[in-house]
C-alpha cells in the first residue's frame, strides 16, 4: 500500500494548512471528500512505506472520520478492497492534460473596445 504526505486545507481554506504524513490512499480520498478537491494539496509519495491491512485501515478511518463519512465515500460493504493508490493527476507537480490543438479560425480573439476621441477643442473656440 502506498503512503502519501500532503498539506490539508480544512474546508479548502487557503490560509490554513495542516501537514499530514503517511496517509493511505483511502485517507487521501476521504480527506478530499470532506475538505474539497483543493483541500488536499502538495500530495507526494511518502518516503516511508508500509503494509497496512485493509480491515485495520477501514476501522481506523471509521474511528477517525466517522462511520457516515466513511460509508458516504466507500460504501458500507465489508468485503470491498480500499484503494491502494491515488490517481496520478492528484500528485504534486502533475501536468494537467494538454488542451486540444484547435485550428486558428476556431479560436476567437478577445474583443478590443474601439476607442474614439473627440477632437480637441481649440482654446479660441471657448
Amino acid at each position: 500500500m502506498n503512503l502519501y504526505d500532503a498539506l490539508v486545507r480544512p474546508a479548502g481554506q487557503l490560509t490554513h494548512e495542516v501537514p499530514k504524513f503517511s496517509l493511505t490512499a483511502a485517507e487521501v480520498i476521504l480527506l478530499r471528500s470532506i475538505h474539497g478537491d483543493d483541500g488536499v494539496v502538495q500530495l507526494r509519495r511518502s518516503k516511508s512505506q508500509g503494509s497496512i491491512h485493509d480491515v485495520t485501515e477501514r476501522e481506523r478511518l471509521k474511528a477517525v472520520y466517522g462511520e457516515k463519512a466513511f460509508a458516504r465515500v466507500f460504501g458500507s460493504t465489508f468485503g470491498s478492497q480500499l484503494p491502494q493508490e491515488v490517481p496520478p493527476d492528484w500528485m504534486a507537480g502533475a501536468v494537467p492534460a494538454a488542451e486540444p490543438d484547435l485550428p486558428p479560425e476556431t479560436v476567437a480573439a478577445p474583443e478590443r473596445p474601439v476607442l474614439s476621441r473627440k477632437p480637441a477643442e481649440s482654446a479660441a473656440a471657448r
